[in-house]
């Protein structure tokens, strides 16, 4: 289960000026700022949702009691989003012989993608002694919490060094777009930007990504989880292929995606995670219930490497799939979607056909990566089997499987 970093919740702690240990926020000055953040939140997620249009055009950030929040509980709450799809890049040998890594955070906010990357550097791949960001935004604001934040953080993350550089970055702006292509980075991230800028804007931000991007590098991209904005990212996706880019993960298909042939369907993560206790308080205050962290992401690279090539050694996107859909359980059997090159199909499988080769259909979860072969074709679904193999190769939050099927 994914846990927030003991060394970010100390950085937030300082440049809150708060402590949010238990004790702390029993405190009178705990529960004012518990109150005070719930407040901002529910404005924050009012507008996020039923205005977002009007609210994203707005520049909400540049009101401090907003960013303050905004920091306190989405920054939370976004930066292990970006921990599978780093786990599932590592297993492509991405890190390996690195020890410095240079990243372009594009529409940094307050900085989710970055702290993001660092601390699981620091956690999981401790060979990289340094990470140099280059962090951009539309609001200066944003950036000077940004430069805050990061210097705080660097006391805690030694021996992994950090150097930001801030830089203005429109999206919407032809000239900032122009301004910003020079220095090429190993990672670019995008955390919740596309959902905020113009589809008619795509073409040129790829044309400006593809020159920000080494070779050898990798662009992460998270998206919201909801149905508007995760096909707003499947329609980047597509756009991204078509320009020529390769769907490292989570896809296991080399073409448009199939979600988007049915207006109903969309595409996310769901994983479980630790809910630190001052989140939890600010739920408890908004009504929320965060407890799992949800998102539509997608990493891409220049050469052609799927995730699925860790465990073949040919490519075979028919025998490999991800699953899409929460596990349906019923009586006497089990329903889920598996997205590969072949479609978005269902497949169900009756409980009396359980076998030691295809038990993890009974237990598989949304966004795990799974073996498939002998499976039986039928006019309407995919029926699993006594004899047929379906095995998680990947679970969601990007750990693998190292057991064999059976």
């Amino acid at each position: 289960m994914l846990q927030i970093p003991s060394e970010y919740i100390l950085a937030l702690q300082e440049v809150l000026s708060v402590d949010l240990s238990n004790e702390g926020l029993r405190s009178v000055r705990g529960r004012e700022f518990i109150g005070r953040t719930a407040d901002s939140v529910m404005k924050l997620s009012h507008g996020l949702t039923r205005e977002r249009a009007g609210f994203a055009s707005s520049k909400y950030l540049n009101d401090p009691k907003i960013r303050e929040a905004y920091l306190c509980y989405y920054t939370t709450t976004n930066l292990l989003k970006i921990w599978p799809p780093l786990r599932e890049l590592s297993l492509s040998g991405f890190f390996v012989n690195r020890t410095e890594l240079r990243q372009l955070d594009i529409g940094t906010g307050t900085g989710a993608a970055v702290w993001g990357l660092a601390t699981y550097l620091m956690q999981e791949q401790p060979s990289i002694t340094k990470l140099v960001v280059e962090a951009t935004d539309s609001l200066n604001k944003n950036l000077k919490t940004v430069e805050g934040f990061g210097a705080r953080l660097q006391n805690h993350l030694k021996p992994l060094s950090i150097a930001i550089k801030v830089s203005g970055l429109d999206l919407s702006l032809r000239s900032d777009r122009a301004n910003a292509l020079h220095t090429q980075h190993d990672v670019i991230t995008l955390m919740n930007v596309l959902n905020e800028v113009d589809e008619s804007l795509d073409d040129e931000i790829i044309a400006m990504l593809r020159i920000r991007l080494a070779d050898d590098g990798a662009i992460v991209m998270i998206e919201p989880a909801s149905r508007e904005e995760s096909r707003r990212a499947l329609r980047f996706r597509d756009r991204m292929v078509r320009a020529g880019f390769f769907v490292h993960a989570p896809c296991c298909k080399t073409g448009s995606c199939p979600a988007l042939a049915v207006p109903d369907n969309w595409c996310h993560t769901e994983v479980p995670w630790q809910r630190p206790d001052f989140i939890k308080e600010i739920d408890d205050h908004t009504g929320t219930l965060r407890l799992s962290l949800k998102s539509t992401y997608s990493v891409y690279l220049k050469k052609d490497l799927n995730l699925s090539d860790r465990r073949s050694s040919s490519r075979d996107f028919v025998e490999v799939g991800r699953v899409v859909s929460e596990r349906f359980d019923e009586k006497g059997r089990v329903r889920l979607f598996v997205c590969n090159e072949l479609g978005r199909r269902e497949f169900i499988m009756n409980k009396r056909d359980k076998s030691p080769m295809n038990a993890d259909a009974l237990k598989t979860e949304r966004f795990d990566l799974v073996q498939m072969s002998g499976m039986e074709e039928r006019n309407h679904d995919v029926k699993i089997g006594g004899e047929a193999v379906f095995h998680t190769l990947f679970s969601a939050e990007g750990c693998e499987n190292v057991d064999k099927p059976g």
